[in-house]
Parts: C-alpha cells; sequence; structure tokens
C-alpha cells in the first residue's frame, strides 16, 4: 500500500531566517585526495571549486561521481511530494515559497493561484534536513507552524498542508473593526452636525429677539 505522509500545519510560530545548508568545497587535490585547503574530503557531496561541478567523494577521499545538477542525480531514487495551501480570499493574490533543502538536493516550489496553492512533484527521495516556507513579499508576516525537516521514501508521497485561513479571520475581524470605527465617526459628526444647526437656529433667534 502506498503510503502518505500528512503534515498538517496547524499552530502559528514566530518564522526567523531560513536556514541555510552548507555543502563542503573541494578547492584541490593531491594525489586523488581531495581537500578543502589543508583538510581532507571525505564521504561525502561536496562542491568541487575546480571544475564548478557537484562531487560525491568516498571514504577514501577520492571522487567518485560529478555532476552539474545533483537534482538530476541518475543514481538516487526518487519519490513525490505534494504541498497544498488553503488561502483566505485575501491572501489569493499572493505566491507562498515552499523549499526544501538536503545536502546536495535543493528544491524550491511556488504555489499561486494559477497552480491552484497545489505542487505535486517529482523528487530525490532522502531525509531532507531544512524545511521553510514563507509568503513572498511578506516574509514573516503570515506566520505558520512547519516542521523543520521531513522524509520522502521511494515510490511514496509526503503530503505537505498549509493552513493561512486563520489571516482570513483576522482580515475579516479587522475590516469589522474598521467598519464600526467609520460608523461611530459618522454619528459623531451627525451629531455635532445637528448640535452646530441648533446653535445657528438659537443664535438667528436671538438675533432677530434683539432686532425687534
Amino acid at each position: 500500500m502506498k503510503k502518505i505522509i500528512i503534515l498538517l500545519f496547524l499552530l502559528i510560530i514566530p518564522i526567523t531566517a531560513r536556514a541555510e545548508l552548507e555543502i563542503p568545497i573541494v578547492n584541490k587535490y593531491i594525489n586523488h585526495i581531495a581537500y578543502n585547503d589543508d583538510e581532507k574530503v571525505c564521504d561525502t557531496w561536496a562542491y568541487d571549486a575546480t571544475v564548478k561541478k557537484y562531487v560525491k567523494i568516498n571514504e577514501n577521499c577520492t571522487k567518485i561521481f560529478e555532476i552539474v545538477d545533483p537534482n538530476k542525480d541518475p543514481n538516487a531514487e526518487h519519490g513525490r511530494i505534494n504541498i497544498k495551501a488553503e488561502m483566505p480570499d485575501n491572501l489569493l493574490n499572493e505566491k507562498i515559497i515552499v523549499e526544501i533543502s538536503s545536502i546536495p538536493y535543493n528544491y524550491v516550489f511556488e504555489l499561486n493561484k494559477d497552480n491552484n496553492f497545489t505542487i505535486d512533484e517529482d523528487v530525490i527521495a532522502t531525509s531532507y534536513s531544512s524545511v521553510e516556507v514563507y509568503v513572498q513579499n511578506h516574509e514573516g508576516e503570515y506566520e505558520i507552524f512547519y516542521p523543520k525537516n521531513m522524509n520522502v521514501y521511494k515510490n511514496d508521497t509526503s503530503t505537505i498542508k498549509l493552513d493561512y485561513s486563520s489571516y482570513g479571520e483576522k482580515e475579516n475581524t479587522k475590516q469589522k473593526k474598521e467598519k464600526k470605527k467609520n460608523n461611530r465617526e459618522i454619528i459623531i459628526y451627525i451629531i455635532l452636525g445637528a448640535f452646530f444647526i441648533v446653535f445657528l437656529v438659537i443664535a438667528c433667534l436671538f438675533i432677530k429677539a434683539r432686532n425687534i
């Protein structure tokens, strides 16, 4: 049976700066051994500054594989990721950015009204140690809970559900408060206007009485 991992985003927490995963750098080879300055680089993915490619380094610190785009790694297994954002009417023109990273893999997805705030994509099956979610051009303003990491399994689908509906409720509450405030101001203006008219009438009667 196909497994589905559901990460339901219901809580609200502050969003700070997005995490950045640092990939080791290889800047030289000595006798086919990978180095970053004077330190050996072993048993990891790294960025080879000498050829400007991503490389796989084995436990003996030698290069066994290189590729321009790690997301197209032909040796990697694949799964799928499904992302759905629940958006209130006042946020339908916004764009949601979701980034998942795990050295050396990195995916950036954009959810918007054109794709109905839904993404279903093929990704490399691995443990993503960094998951970031934010509203483009409003980073930090629309804060929701999301896990900092997730797993994507071979031939399985990992599903992320983002819930921004509370910001629609807040917008409606704000509009109601503004409308109520405007109504109070209108009533005050009407009362002041009535007092002013009454004052003018009394003043006119007073002036007329003095002239008799």
